[in-house]
């Protein structure tokens, strides 16, 4: 008790979701993770790895109950699956084991028993025998009324259908997995983790926390309220959307949809052929896209990225939606719609500083907004969406 709560790692919680597959098709309700199990899990893997071992005897002789009365936890009933699989840790080395296990009767009776309610799984890389391994401990029990009620260290286990689901999470840690389908979740907390795999539709998140989807197979990301948090997407081609509020958003690989709408906000594609999307001048005064270019070098513009402004109606003196002219580094003329470039910092005849884009919608001669591109950079009309 009182130790931080342990959440799963993107493989662990794939494992989870592969558990809680089978307990469902059983007709089985599904296990809930307690961090005093993983806590007692990570233990006895950390013990394998270090004496090269794989028993469920551990130090000085514990066996698995007394692993988890060690960390905290009050059990009725508890059982352990120990297992190791040559390699690296993956998915792949993640779903094998369960394979294994579901061939081993002690491990397939652990997996579907009914009684149990709650586990913990830890999945490390370590050596046996002088060999590269990846150690599995499977903590199950069956908690006390009073170990039932902590509810601070549950993580919420929550399984779709092979349809369109809605899975909202609780306000703790939740593992959520949505299975086939266009799947929408709702985070609550930064430590939410999203089980999705290869394949398995077009999935969104919606998040007053933050998301950092590096791991998971998620496609959108939409950040709502209007606290300072950040995004990050996968290898997948995200739309990522920010809040009301100052954010960090990184597409990471993958040909990106970036969007930070209020606050000054920081975009960031990353690999890919990116596309940042301002919806009005207000939204985009103040942001920064800060590798617009090449591989993210700020140096070297090659015009694979885009800088979407075709929402914003150039000129407001007139109905409808105008596009901007562009019109490179020229001084605006008093004219509505014009959108130029310029560098602050030329200093006796040195290039210095960064790159400013900035519109006039008016027609004051004054920019309406300045989006702020790091380094030295000269577009073109053609790195625009106007």
């Amino acid at each position: 008790m009182g130790q931080k709560v342990r959440v799963p790692s993107s493989t662990e919680a794939y494992f989870l979701q592969l558990v809680n597959e089978a307990r469902a098709t059983a007709g089985i309700r599904p296990l809930m993770v307690d961090s005093e199990l993983m806590y007692a899990a990570d233990y006895h893997n950390q013990w394998m790895d270090s004496t090269d071992t794989v028993s469920h005897t551990g130090w000085n002789g514990s066996g698995a109950g007394d692993r988890l009365t060690n960390h905290g936890y009050a059990w009725q009933d508890n059982g352990e699956n120990v297992a190791y699989l040559n390699g690296a840790l993956s998915e792949a080395t993640a779903r094998q084991l369960f394979d294994d296990l579901m061939r081993s009767p002690e491990g397939r009776d652990n997996i579907l028993n009914g009684s149990f309610e709650e586990t913990g799984i830890v999945l490390g890389q370590g050596t046996l025998d002088g060999k590269s391994v990846v150690f599995l401990t499977q903590a199950f029990a069956k908690p006390t009324e009073a170990e039932r009620a902590e509810a601070y260290d549950k993580v919420g286990s929550y399984l779709g259908t092979e349809g369109d689901d809605v899975i909202r999470g609780s306000d703790g840690v939740d593992v959520m997995y949505g299975g086939a389908g266009n799947d929408v979740y709702y985070m609550n907390n930064v430590n939410d983790r999203i089980g999705e795999r290869v394949g398995e539709g077009y999935d969104h998140i919606y998040s007053s926390v933050g998301a950092y989807m590096a791991n998971e197979q998620v496609e959108r990301i939409t950040l709502t309220g209007s606290a300072d948090v950040s995004a990050t997407g996968n290898n997948l081609n995200n739309r990522i959307t920010g809040n009301a509020g100052a954010n960090y958003i990184y597409g990471s690989g993958g040909n990106d949809i970036l969007n930070g709408k209020g606050g000054k906000d920081i975009l960031s594609g990353g690999k890919g052929s990116d596309t940042f999307v301002f919806d009005s001048a207000e939204e985009a005064n103040g942001d920064t896209i800060d590798d617009f270019g090449a591989y993210g070098d700020p140096y070297t513009l090659q015009g694979r990225d885009k800088i979407d402004l075709s929402a914003i109606d150039a000129n407001a003196k007139i109905t409808g939606n105008q596009a901007f002219t562009f019109i490179g580094t020229e001084r605006f003329h008093n004219v509505p719609g014009e959108l130029h470039y310029y560098h602050p910092g030329v200093v006796y005849g040195r290039n210095w500083g960064d790159t400013y884009i900035s519109g006039d919608t008016n027609g004051d001669g004054k920019a309406d907004f300045a989006i702020k591109l790091p380094g030295w950079q000269m577009p073109s009309a053609d790195d625009f969406v106007l």
